[in-house]
């Protein structure tokens, strides 16, 4: 969602149903195999008896769940067919990830 809001914004447009698809095609293995792996986790320890290793693994973990998604926007604008010819400049690119 926040990379549609982001494409649009730049001047590149609306995304078709086609682009939408491979771009979710495209981040699907990371989604599920990365960044949802290390959420299911995060979320298992919060049952485990909140010992101070715990806490701090779990907070080890959310760094790591956060730079997953970071990578996935990356892999977002990678996308070969997902930077066609800008329509206007409103923004420069620099603001191609979103800070959490």
């Amino acid at each position: 969602m926040l990379y549609c809001c982001w494409f649009a914004d730049t001047g590149y447009g609306r995304l078709t149903k086609t682009q939408l698809q491979q771009l979710l095609t495209t981040t699907h293995h990371w989604q599920v195999r990365v960044i949802a792996a290390l959420r299911r986790l995060r979320e298992q320890l919060k049952t485990w008896p909140q010992r101070q290793m715990i806490i701090k693994i779990r907070q080890a973990i959310l760094a790591e769940e956060l730079l997953a998604e970071q990578i996935e926007q990356l892999m977002m604008v990678e996308v070969p067919f997902l930077r066609p010819h800008k329509t206007e400049h409103r923004n420069s690119g620099s603001r191609m990830l979103v800070k959490i």
